[in-house]
């Protein structure tokens, strides 16, 4: 119907071009009457195609996923959900410098809504050519998933010069219930930073990487209070625009702006009180996977106008677990990070939402949106 209507639409302006400077003309010959449509609309047909290609090959690279129809990866990570913040970290930085990483919180979702968690976790575990492992005690107690169905095929398969342990922080526990582990590199956190961290995992694989100055914390305190309690966020770093509104039990932060390596991203934050409903939380991982998942489904599936839901993620809160989902619409990558907590009163609980874009490829949004955790993870509430 689409095309249809755009062919109406050229037909009737080349009509109207005919008309105009061609039949009304008196200094053009029979011949050249005939032959100048015919030449216009050609030459017409010939640019149409070649901006069509060119918009076309550019929305496809805007949108581009890397790995969105590949089984296969360069690197495979292991970790426990409550690690999830950092390795999202490293997993997004790889991906913006090219790396085909499978991290699940990308991976699983890519695959459809009727795919399971099981399913897409065997496949990533078959299909990889490299192992990071993000260990401490409770990696080593989650033996159903990181133990069994990770740890173990993938250092008989790879073998230890393709496996490099991460300790978060070091602790006896994963060497004894994996002892191939012993014999695999390993790198220990403590004292180091998450820059420091990327750079040592992609010097050991050959990655490439990019010289990032840390630099120092900036805090920039945004305080106001939502349902008679106090909240805090730090938006160190980010341009503010506008002022902290309130209507109708909604309040409205001011816009966020940040310009980084060229990319800028802005975030519009909102609160508002909510009838109780717990936050996720708990210790079985795919449960806590499925859930969000299911979240996903209900927010996406039923309005195709909120866009593609390609990435779902665990994030942490005061001690309690909420979900983001990334997604793509309009020209731009958004995610939408929704916390849930107390207010330890009668009336409910008290929803913070951020919302996140990006304008740019997949590879610029990724990144970025360390930006985004550190936003969302700086909220304090009843403080």
């Amino acid at each position: 119907m689409k095309s249809l209507l755009r062919g109406l639409i050229i037909g009737v302006v080349l009509a109207i071009i005919w008309w105009l400077f061609v039949a009304k003309n008196p200094y053009l010959s029979p011949f050249a009457k005939q032959i100048i449509p015919l030449i216009v609309t050609v030459v017409i047909y010939v640019v149409g195609v070649i901006l069509y290609i060119v918009i076309k090959f550019k929305i496809r690279h805007l949108i581009s996923v890397p790995f969105r129809h590949r089984q296969e990866s360069s690197v495979f990570l292991s970790y426990r959900s409550r690690d999830a913040t950092l390795v999202r970290f490293v997993a997004e930085q790889m991906i913006a410098q090219g790396v085909h990483v499978w991290f699940n919180e990308y991976r699983v979702q890519l695959r459809g809504w009727d795919t399971t968690f099981e399913q897409m976790l065997a496949a990533g575990v078959a299909n990889t050519e490299r192992a990071i492992f993000f260990t401490n005690a409770q990696w080593a107690e989650s033996k159903q998933w990181t133990v069994v169905v990770e740890a173990f095929p993938l250092l008989a398969r790879l073998g230890k010069e393709n496996c490099v342990e991460v300790q978060i922080p070091s602790h006896p526990l994963p060497h004894q219930v994996v002892p191939p582990l012993r014999e695999v590199r390993h790198i220990d956190t403590r004292g180091m930073d998450r820059w420091t961290l990327l750079r040592e995992l992609c010097q050991a694989f050959d990655f490439p990487t990019r010289a990032v100055d840390a630099g120092e914390m900036i805090c920039t305190p945004l305080r106001g209070f939502l349902q008679g309690v106090p909240y805090e966020v730090n938006t160190g770093g980010w341009s503010i625009n506008g002022r902290t509104r309130s209507r109708r039990g909604i309040v409205t932060l001011p816009a966020l702006v940040r310009t980084e390596d060229g990319i800028t991203s802005e975030v519009r934050i909102s609160g508002f009180g909510v009838t109780y409903c717990r936050p996720l939380y708990g210790d079985d991982e795919r449960a806590m996977f499925e859930m969000l998942r299911e979240n996903a489904r209900t927010w996406f599936a039923p309005r195709p106008n909120r866009g593609e839901c390609i990435g779902t993620h665990l994030v942490f809160n005061s001690g309690l677990s909420h979900g983001a989902f990334t997604s793509y619409r309009g020209g731009a990558w958004y995610r939408l990070y929704v916390i849930q907590l107390p207010t330890h009163r009668s009336e409910g609980d008290s929803q913070f939402r951020f919302e996140c874009a990006v304008r740019g490829s997949f590879a610029d949004f990724c990144r970025v949106a360390w930006q985004f955790d550190d936003l969302v993870g700086s909220l304090q509430y009843g403080a």
